[in-house]
């Protein structure tokens, strides 16, 4: 019930996600100035190491653990219509295909059937961002 220091991250970050991987590690990426890297805590041992770097710099993205124990990286600012995948057991990352609609500030839910689905965010039309209403779900 009490809060305790951690080892600090290579970089500052904000904007950027945590994702619990099944090894009990966490896997941080991105971050406010469109960072292209990724970095790994694992609590165990307080300590913190390079996951290797993004296609894309992101922020306002969101990361989603898969069944398979892949991560699904979507969106973001910068890389508003992309998506990557992590894959913790062997620490590389492949492009996954583009989103129907490019956002960020979107939210990213897990169903049970492990079919992730992304809802709201601002999105891009043309010159301009607006409010996204177009839900679309990602498939592994």
């Amino acid at each position: 019930g009490e809060w305790t220091a951690a080892a600090p991250m290579s970089e500052e970050r904000a904007s950027h996600t945590a994702t619990p991987v099944g090894d009990g590690t966490v896997l941080v990426v991105g971050g406010r100035g469109r960072l292209a890297t990724a970095e790994i805590y694992d609590p165990e041992t307080d300590t913190w190491t390079a996951a290797g770097g993004l296609t894309e710099g992101r922020m306002d993205h969101t990361a989603s653990l898969l069944p398979d124990g892949r991560v699904l990286i979507a969106g973001g600012v910068s890389s508003i219509g992309l998506s990557e995948i992590y894959d913790p057991s062997t620490g590389e990352w492949t492009d996954g295909p583009a989103m129907i609609q490019g956002r960020h500030q979107h939210t990213a839910t897990t169903m049970a059937d492990g079919r992730v689905m992304m809802v709201g965010g601002q999105a891009q039309d043309g010159d301009r961002r607006v409010l996204s209403n177009l839900p679309e779900v990602y498939g592994p």
